[in-house]
């Protein structure tokens, strides 16, 4: 697995279970850079490559692909099409549910009422190789009910390597650096996600504050920032977000984090 894969990946997971608002409607946050909202499989895997860091390049638009053809296309017609066995964790898959094969350089439906068109009709990120051609992922726009049209963020272990008529690794994901600061892993979550997070954070520190008297709302605010920029900057480097942080490194800074969090706990 490259940097860069490794941190799409845990994008992407800290969306799992984020589902469209209303039902049915595709309104989720992976649209908002297009303007529009539609069938967004693509939008999310563009979404998690931009958040982490890696941004594709326009295919659609600035940023990335919302049409899966185009992300197939993409792949073939500038040599970022790695094949299965080249696949690792990260890649973009494009799948197609009908028979394709490759014409003028691209993947072509075969049959049906999309024969003669470019293959795509799902997307989404390749988490594992799980042998004999099965595949674990990560997608947007999916559920139990249904392959490509569910509203939900979630992880799937029933796909295989004869739904991919893709495998996608753009330039960006080839384990160069980072061409965009990838953001902190507080701004990874959703709104809900945050609120859920800094609910449970202010608690603590509203104890703290009945314990010492001397606390005051300022000063528990001041400490739950404290905790959270020595958190992200731990999760920083763990997500190999920092290449010059060796093992000895994090494990440090992780140590620290973890004793100043106990510091300010206990009103120091």
């Amino acid at each position: 697995m490259t940097a860069a894969g490794d941190a799409v990946l845990a994008v992407a997971y800290s969306q799992v279970g984020v589902t469209e608002d209303p039902p049915g409607s595709n309104n989720v946050p992976y649209d908002d850079e297009w303007g529009f909202w539609s069938a967004w499989c693509a939008t999310f895997v563009s979404w998690c490559c931009t958040t982490a860091g890696y941004p594709l390049p326009p295919i659609d638009g600035p940023a990335g692909f919302s049409y899966c053809p185009s992300g197939q296309i993409a792949a073939y017609t500038t040599g970022h099409e790695t094949g299965e066995s080249g696949a690792e964790p990260g890649d973009t898959l494009i799948f197609s549910w009908e028979p394709w094969h490759m014409e003028g350089g691209i993947a072509i439906c075969s049959s049906g009422v999309y024969a003669g068109a470019a293959a795509g009709d799902h997307t989404g990120h390749l988490v594992a190789h799980l042998g004999g051609g099965a595949l674990q992922t990560i997608e947007g726009n999916t559920s139990s009910l249904s392959w490509d049209n569910g509203g939900e963020v979630r992880e799937r272990w029933d796909r295989y390597s004869g739904q991919i008529c893709a495998y996608a690794r753009h330039a960006a994901l080839e384990g160069g650096p980072s061409t965009t600061p990838p953001k902190g892993w507080l701004d990874m979550l959703t709104d809900q996600q945050q609120s859920d997070l800094y609910r449970m954070v202010e608690s603590i520190f509203w104890m703290v504050g009945n314990q010492n008297p001397a606390a005051g709302a300022e000063t528990i605010a001041g400490k739950v920032d404290e905790v959270r920029r020595y958190a992200q900057s731990t999760y920083w480097m763990v997500g190999n977000q920092d290449p010059a942080a060796g093992s000895e490194t994090v494990a440090s800074d992780a140590r620290a984090a973890r004793d100043n969090t106990d510091r300010l706990l206990e009103g120091g």
